[in-house]
């Protein structure tokens, strides 16, 4: 049976056995008086946890949570300023009067006045310390309880708080494909922006966050006449006391700007959304958008169209410069894309288009780039039967109107007679899309699977080369474990190829591979792959920063320096493209997580971190 045992209570403890039970009157045994202190000071909440100084005393008060109290003890109350916790005030209730701006603290203090002798107290020079030192909690001989924590107040000077804040923004898409660079973009308010009374709306269109302002407008809807990355900007902001003529398109930047506000240390009240909504102009031409990147196409067996028709799309296609089509000279510009076979046997082929999405479509055959049309034909009807000379090369254009249709996707295939497997080395790549792959060396499994555009019949071999391309080994199958591996730069090509690979040994430059058949392709370029040690961010160093992760933890630690400002942090990916993007305010010395939430996967990414007009970029890479 348990029981408790109070202060006070008298326990008899019997010799012959270790064990004690209560004592009684008149017990034959030692006693000892157990002497457990109760007084507890429980904890405080604060009734406010900021109030503003405008001149005059200004009251902080806080709430008193669960103490304990026992007979002849009672309560009292400190009040300390900074971190020092210098006992400035002393009062019966947990309210006092303060004069001065800085953060307070109020502090429960459960204690005997016949024990604890408060008169040696200084107020300005003791510090909560000191009387904690005394008590049992703190190591010393008194019995009493002492909120060391207790309830923090800021005090603060309200007199120059800046209401205005521009929110945040989010783009409906992130990548604008466009064939020249001429396109519009824009942008969506959160609605989580204030904007008090007085004040107005712009928004800037800058090349990316910092940089130079590009435009200023209205709405956040730009026209932008290049490929890259830009930000829309929203500014909430008081005409009386911000020029907007100030904002000089092509010379004013985005950190010039915010560095004149409040929030970036400057004496104006405004809110300017600083790190904007990304968005990313990208040319997305097709590969084959020109003669000389033309396609290659195997020719197929008659019927065989279901198995090996491949997928076009003709949506973001330019014009082939100086080279209109005799069959169509009044077309409004065109977008076109191209595609090259070799007729081996065959004095016939037939070329097949399966589901067409495109409108106002063409087709043309020409020897080479440049050459005399054999064939031109405007809205045909499919199959097309086009006579060849055996073992030759021919162009194929495919093709839309832009002044009366649209582009579009569509499959495409070439059949004959006499089916030809050509070698095809194509572009390698990883199944998942990508063009570059970093492998943390820590001893599980980094498998990558490998992916090829070529679409040719004969047999297909990945090949793994040093960064000299010299042959490692070959790659069994379509996949590989690259965490074995020693640390270095490797390289996996793909080869096309009839019969067998003759010479396939360890040291063999790539370029020099041979196979018993008669073709032999290697890939338009490699897949490069990097195997080294990661241990996530480490200390830079920097003046300004502190930054640290293992992103297997989900969070980003940053360390700010710097006065009291908004932090604005980026994570982009390889690609330049936006992955996470968020802002806190933070004082010197704070630690901030930012927590990534499951957004970011394997591979490399950059950081970005901006305050008081300073930029820092890390480069780091993120494993599981």
């Amino acid at each position: 049976m348990n029981r408790i045992i109070e202060r006070g209570s008298i326990i008899c403890i019997a010799a012959f056995s270790g064990l004690f039970s209560m004592a009684g009157p008149g017990s034959n045994c030692r006693t000892l008086e157990i002497l457990f202190c109760e007084a507890d000071a429980g904890s405080l909440t604060a009734t406010a946890s900021a109030v503003c100084y405008t001149g005059g005393p200004v009251n902080i008060s806080a709430v008193w949570n669960d103490p304990v109290v026992p007979t002849d003890y009672q309560g009292l109350f400190f009040l300390t300023r900074g971190p020092t916790q210098v006992i400035v005030q002393g009062a019966f209730t947990p309210a006092f009067n303060v004069t001065a701006i800085d953060e307070y603290t109020i502090h429960a203090l459960v204690y005997n006045p016949t024990t604890l002798n408060l008169g040696v107290l200084t107020f300005g020079q003791s510090t909560l310390g000191d009387v904690h030192a005394q008590l049992e909690q703190g190591g010393g001989t008194l019995c009493a309880g002492l909120d060391m924590i207790g309830a923090s107040v800021m005090v603060q000077d309200c007199t120059n708080l800046c209401d205005a804040h521009a929110g945040t923004m989010s783009t409906a898409a992130p990548v604008v494909c466009t064939r020249t660079g001429l396109v519009w973009v824009d942008a969506i308010p959160n609605g989580n922006a204030a904007v008090p009374l007085g004040f107005t709306t712009v928004y800037l269109l800058s090349a990316a966050s910092g940089a130079v302002i590009r435009s200023v407008g209205t709405a956040p809807q730009f026209d932008v006449e290049s490929f890259g990355t830009y930000a829309i900007h929203r500014l909430v902001f008081d005409p009386a006391t911000l020029d907007l003529s100030s904002v000089v398109p092509g010379s004013t930047t985005i950190s010039g700007l915010n560095t004149q506000l409040t929030q970036g240390g400057g004496s104006i009240c405004a809110g300017l959304d600083v790190a904007g909504a990304t968005v990313s102009v990208e040319s997305c031409r097709p590969q084959n958008d020109d003669c000389a990147n033309a396609l290659h196409m195997v020719i197929s067996a008659v019927g065989d169209c279901n198995t090996s028709m491949i997928l076009g799309d003709n949506t973001y296609a330019t014009e082939e410069v100086g080279d209109r089509p005799v069959c169509d000279p009044d077309a409004g510009g065109l977008a076109d894309i191209w595609y090259t076979f070799n007729s081996g046997a065959n004095t016939e082929v037939s070329m097949v288009l399966g589901p067409i999405s495109m409108s106002n479509w063409a087709l043309t055959v020409v020897p080479i780039c440049g050459g005399s049309e054999l064939v031109c034909e405007i809205d045909p009807a499919v199959p097309i039967d086009v006579s060849t000379l055996p073992n030759t090369d021919y162009r194929v254009r495919i093709y839309t109107d832009l002044g009366q249709g649209n582009g579009g996707a569509f499959a495409f295939c070439i059949t004959g007679a006499h089916p030809n497997m050509t070698c095809v080395g194509g572009a390698v790549g990883l199944a998942d899309g990508s063009t570059v792959a970093n492998i943390c060396k820590d001893g599980s499994a980094d498998i990558l699977e490998f992916a090829t555009t070529s679409h040719s019949a004969e047999n297909y071999a990945y090949v793994l080369a040093d960064h000299t391309d010299a042959l490692v080994s070959l790659i069994p199958g379509h996949s590989m474990d690259f965490d074995p591996l020693p640390i270095g730069s490797y390289r996996v090509w793909g080869v096309s190829y009839k019969g067998d690979l003759d010479n396939a040994h360890s040291g063999v430059l790539v370029s020099e591979l041979t196979s018993t058949g008669d073709c032999l392709e290697r890939s338009n370029d490699f897949l490069p792959v990097d195997v080294g040690v990661c241990t996530g961010f480490a200390s830079n160093g920097v003046e300004l920063w502190n930054v640290s992760s293992d992103l297997r933890s989900g969070s980003l630690n940053v360390l700010y320096n710097g006065p009291t400002t908004i932090v604005y942090m980026d994570v982009l990916g390889v690609d330049g493209r936006l992955m996470a993007q968020q802002s806190q305010i933070m004082a010197q010395g704070q630690i901030y997580a930012m927590d990534l939430g499951g957004q970011l996967g394997q591979g490399v990414y950059t950081v970005r971190l901006w305050a008081q007009d300073q930029i820092h970029v890390v480069r780091m890479f993120a494993h599981p």
